[in-house]
Formats: C-alpha cells, sequence, structure tokens
C-alpha cells in the first residue's frame, strides 16, 4: 500500500469537525488559506496541496517549518471528533454525504483521465503514460473512500454491535496513522531557490536549456513507456558538464508535481547513481591539473572537470549496472526476422530487459521493429535504431519492454540482416559499477562506493551539493568540493578508498521529530479527551 492517501481521514471527518468546534472553524480556515498562499512560488499546485494541506501526508513526509502549525492545529479538532465516535459508536450523517460526494469526484476525474488517455493512444499522442498514472491513482483513492463509505454506513445505520463499530473507526484511524511506503520515510521536501545551485547566470541558463532539452527527448524516445532511461543513451554518452543524466539525476518520483528546478537542489538517487572518477581538473583559466595542484589549488569553489566524460575516462573504465540475473530465452528464425519466447517481465527493480547477442557485427547499429504480447494476448509495438556493443569478443543490444508492470510471452522482431545467436532476460542492479568506482549501496539519502583510484583526482558524485551532505573517505570525515560550480566531489590520491556520504540536513531532524510528535500528540490528545468524558 502507498501513502498518497494517508490524511484522507481530516479531510473525511472535516464536516463533524466544523460542527464541534465552530471558533475553531474559522480559525483553521484562515491557517488553510495561509498554507494555500505558501503554495504559490514554491511548487506546483497539487504538491503544494498535499504536503501542506493534509496534516498526515506532510508529517510522514518530513514536512518543512511552514507547514507544521497547520497540522498541529488540525490535531486539536480531529482528536475530540475521533473519541466521541469510538465512545458512541455514531458518526455523523454529514460525513456519510461528504464521503460519497468526493468520492464520486474523485472517480469522476479518474474516469474522465482514463477515457483521455484512452483517446490519446488511438490518437498517437504523447504523454498517455503520465494520464494513465493519474486516472490509476483516482481510480485506487476512489476504492480507499469506498471501502470507508461502507464502513461509515455501517456505523451510521448500527448494522454492526457497538464493539464492532468501534472496531472498525480504530481500524480507520490505525491505517491513517501507521500505513505508509517505509522507502519514503527519510525523503526532506525541502525547497531551495533556484539561484542555490549556481553563483553563476550563464550556468543556470545552461541548466534551463538542458532541462528543456530533456524533455523534449523524454516525450520524443519514451520507448519504455517509462521515466527512466527514456533518450536510449547509456551511462557514458549522458554524463556532461551541467547536463541532466536521465538515470539517477533528478527525482521522477516528485517529477509530476515538482518544478525541475526546485527540486535539482536536493536530488533523489532513485535509479543508477552517476559517479566517476576524473583526473582532468582544471580552474576557470584552464590550468592543467598538475599545474593546478603544484600551485596548492584546493579551493573548494573552484573546481572543475572536463566536460566530456569519454575524454576522462579510460578504455578499461567502462559505467555499466551490475548483472544480477540472466536467464536464456528461446529464439527461433522467422521469415522477416527472429521471435524469442519465455516469460518475460521488466521485474521488481524494473531493470529488467532483453539482451541479444551476435557472434559478428555487420554493422553499428542495427534497425529493428519489436511486437511484444503479453500474458493477456495484447501487443504492443516499439521500434529504432539499436546500437551494438561488445563484450568478450561478442556484440550485443538490449531491447527494453515497453510496460514495466506486464508479464510478456513473446517479442517477435521484425529486421534485415543477421539473426542474433541467442537471447538473454537480463536483470541489473540499479547501480553503476565499473573497474574504478564500484557503488556498493544506496539509499534516499545516503551512498556507499568503493574507489580504485589509478591517479590522484576526484570522484565526482551528479548530485548537487549541499550543506546536508557529509562525506567519509576511508572512515575519516572529508570536505565535499564542488565540481562545476553544483555537483558533490571528493578528493581522492592513488589506491582503493571506501567512500560513505550521507545527508543529513537540519530538516531531516526536525521533520522527524515532527513525525514521531505528531502521532504521540494524536494519542495525548484521545486519551485526555477521553478521560474528561468519563468523569
Amino acid at each position: 500500500m502507498t501513502n498518497y492517501y494517508m490524511g484522507i481521514i481530516t479531510v473525511l471527518l472535516m464536516p463533524m469537525i466544523f460542527a464541534r468546534k465552530q471558533k475553531n472553524k474559522k480559525v483553521y480556515l484562515s491557517l488553510a488559506v495561509a498554507a494555500f498562499l505558501l503554495c504559490f512560488g514554491e511548487n506546483s499546485f497539487l504538491h503544494a496541496l498535499l504536503y501542506r494541506f493534509v496534516p498526515m501526508y506532510s508529517s510522514f513526509r518530513f514536512p518543512t517549518l511552514n507547514r507544521i502549525f497547520v497540522a498541529m492545529f488540525v490535531l486539536l479538532c480531529l482528536a475530540p471528533v475521533l473519541q466521541d465516535i469510538l465512545q458512541t459508536g455514531k458518526i455523523a450523517k454529514k460525513v456519510l454525504l461528504f464521503t460519497f460526494g468526493l468520492m464520486i469526484i474523485i472517480i469522476g476525474v479518474g474516469s474522465a483521465a482514463a477515457v483521455t488517455e484512452y483517446l490519446h493512444n488511438v490518437d498517437g499522442m504523447q504523454d498517455a503514460a503520465n494520464i494513465k498514472t493519474f486516472a490509476e491513482t483516482m481510480m485506487r483513492l476512489g476504492v480507499i473512500l469506498l471501502v470507508y463509505l461502507g464502513v461509515f454506513y455501517m456505523v451510521y445505520t448500527r448494522q454492526v454491535v457497538m464493539i464492532w463499530r468501534k472496531i472498525l473507526v480504530t481500524g480507520i484511524v490505525v491505517i491513517e496513522v501507521f500505513t505508509c511506503f517505509l522507502g519514503e520515510l527519510p525523503i526532506t521536501i525541502a525547497r531551495y531557490p533556484q539561484g542555490q545551485y549556481s553563483w553563476d547566470v550563464a550556468t543556470q541558463k545552461n541548466i534551463d536549456r538542458e532541462f528543456n532539452l530533456y524533455e523534449k527527448r523524454k516525450r520524443g524516445v519514451n520507448f519504455a513507456g517509462h521515466t527512466r532511461s527514456t533518450s536510449g543513451l547509456n551511462s557514458q554518452q549522458v554524463v556532461f558538464n551541467q547536463t541532466f543524466d536521465e538515470e539517477g539525476y533528478c527525482s521522477f518520483l516528485l517529477k509530476a508535481t515538482n518544478d525541475f528546478k526546485q527540486t535539482y537542489f536536493r536530488n533523489i538517487i532513485e535509479q543508477n547513481p552517476e559517479v566517476y572518477f576524473s583526473n582532468h581538473v582544471i580552474t576557470p583559466d584552464n590550468i592543467s591539473y598538475d599545474e593546478w595542484v603544484s600551485r596548492g589549488g584546493n579551493t573548494s569553489e573552484q573546481i572543475y572537470t572536463d566536460q566530456g566524460l569519454e575524454e576522462q575516462i579510460r578504455e578499461y573504465q567502462t559505467l555499466n549496472p551490475k548483472i544480477t540475473a540472466q536467464d536464456a530465452l528461446n529464439l527461433t528464425q522467422t521469415d522477416n526476422g527472429f521471435a524469442v519466447d519465455g516469460n518475460m517481465q521488466a521485474g521488481e527493480n524494473q531493470t529488467g530487459r532483453v539482451r541479444l547477442y551476435w557472434d559478428t557485427k555487420e554493422t553499428d547499429t542495427i534497425s529493428m521493429a519489436v511486437d511484444f504480447m503479453d500474458s493477456e494476448g495484447n501487443h504492443q509495438t516499439v521500434s529504432g535504431d539499436y546500437t551494438l556493443t561488445e563484450q568478450d569478443g561478442r556484440f550485443y543490444t538490449d531491447i527494453y519492454f515497453p510496460s514495466l508492470d506486464k508479464v510478456y510471452q513473446q517479442a517477435s522482431v521484425t529486421m534485415d540482416g543477421q539473426v542474433p545467436a541467442n537471447a538473454e532476460l537480463i536483470q541489473t542492479e540499479r547501480m553503476t559499477t565499473d573497474n574504478i568506482v564500484d557503488v556498493s549501496w544506496f539509499g534516499f539519502n545516503s551512498i556507499q562506493m568503493t574507489v580504485d583510484a589509478p591517479t590522484e583526482g576526484y570522484v565526482t558524485v551528479l548530485q548537487a551539493k549541499h550543506k546536508g551532505w557529509t562525506a567519509y573517505v576511508d572512515g575519516e570525515k572529508t570536505e565535499i568540493a564542488t565540481i562545476n560550480n553544483c555537483f558533490m566531489g571528493l578528493h581522492v590520491s592513488k589506491g582503493t578508498h571506501t567512500i560513505v556520504m550521507k545527508f543529513r540536513p537540519k530538516e531531516w531532524f526536525i521533520g522527524g521529530a515532527i513525525s514521531a510528535l505528531y502521532v504521540i500528540v494524536l494519542f495525548v490528545m484521545l486519551i485526555r479527551y477521553g478521560r474528561k468524558k468519563c468523569k
């Protein structure tokens, strides 16, 4: 279960809160308007509305301080109402009507989005996947509200005995308080001004331009129907100075509701962390690395690396995810190409793909049209030019699935030329590895890696530098340099080093304390109000 609906109980019980707290209603509405105004200029409307207006949702996402007062005030109104329901086993009719109306609206919006997504697919329009995701979210929320409505109705009509009415309401409260996606708990939703990612105006314009290019690539070459790695470029081709990488670089989790420039300074490592070693370090005057070091240059804010990754990395250093599993697939030749059979899917970590192997290479790229048939008999087709990569004397290319959720039974490929010798289903870790940098573990707010530096140089992490980051090289705290006006860099000597990086800003600890305090205050209010009622 996900936490996109957390806090909905606060909204559903609002009619009872307003009825019992006439004086507080005006104050709460004033606070709500204030929080609403804070939305503008900070985030997009939907994101700000959910994270600042719905208390439970914001608290479990570690809220920023400007919406804590709203959440705490709602507790003072919510606790007595919940206690009344638990003690009397009664619920106001207004709650049923409000829940029913909200459910109808949400299901209606979800249905409209589903119809729009269908029409988009028919017309061949782009961005249908985003509309489909929104429609699915609305429909899931509608189902949750339907379940809640059923519970409220049984309580209101007294179709079950008192003890079961209390158990049902208590169950909803427990779900609302404790149901969350644990992997997202450490996320710090903090907004930083655009100017903080660089003091240089030209760099800011460069970043804006690259983001626009990324958006065009995403819409134009969305071969997987997915926000991950949509350009089809591999790691060596997308890592450039001040360029937005498309795997593990920006926050795709919040992309639908956040302006990219506002999340750029606090990126979430969701896919492959892009980390590379460079001994080609220059200053704005293009002083060579050796000369720069000999001058004693070690100013963290004046470190630059060359723009092209391929110019920095030697032949023995290539960036590839670790293969965790590879299963042979049945490959048969057809009149116009070949077919691959077997149970094929992206897997739990969504890294699965079909890898085709050739013993010899006739051309560098191969044009193929791939028709995927899923387990329900539905067909989806992708096509394009696929680049061959050499590995251990053989050549391969990867074909990604058009959907990450479906199980495919067959992939029929139409092509000219030599058919591949065999095919495998490949699963990889969402980590970058090579002969120099090996990322052993990463999470939302930490990353661990081993670096075998061939020379003295810098390990560059494509995450924006922030004062909340700390780094330890071989167990010793190390200053984090600023690479290319933005990224994090760690100076290392020649040899093997273990690096641990952690993101622990003040907001992280404040948010954690507020999240715990939220639950504590809720139960304290319930107990105190219950004792008063008993007296």
